[in-house]
């Protein structure tokens, strides 16, 4: 990952059609056409349907999955993707390691 004086760094404007949400899960589908791969990556979250009875009472609920966003790129966008993602989760591991083993060491 590169490191960019914040001077330096350009903003970037959101898209008419953005949104930000939150995912319980995920999934990744992966397919080609006319010779083209693609990633689709559904993101679900869990929400909670309250039921009323016929005097309209709360009366209990259900559980469902909602697909709360859907992206598709290219296979090549999603390599690149997972690269950057893998390098900044193994980078919060190794901390998470640096600190645990910091705190291993002063509890000797």
């Amino acid at each position: 990952m590169k490191n960019t004086p914040n001077n330096k760094l350009r903003p970037v404007t959101e898209a008419k059609s953005f949104v930000d949400t939150f995912a319980d899960i995920g999934g990744v589908s992966g397919y080609s056409i006319d010779g083209v791969d693609y990633v689709n990556f559904s993101f679900i979250k869990h929400a909670c349907i309250p039921h009323l009875d016929d005097d309209g009472q709360p009366f209990g609920s259900t559980l469902s999955m909602e697909k709360v966003a859907s992206i598709t790129m290219t296979k090549r966008g999603a390599q690149a993707m997972y690269g950057i993602l893998k390098e900044m989760l193994l980078a919060d591991s190794k901390l998470e390691k640096e600190v645990r083993d910091e705190n291993n060491d002063s509890k000797e």
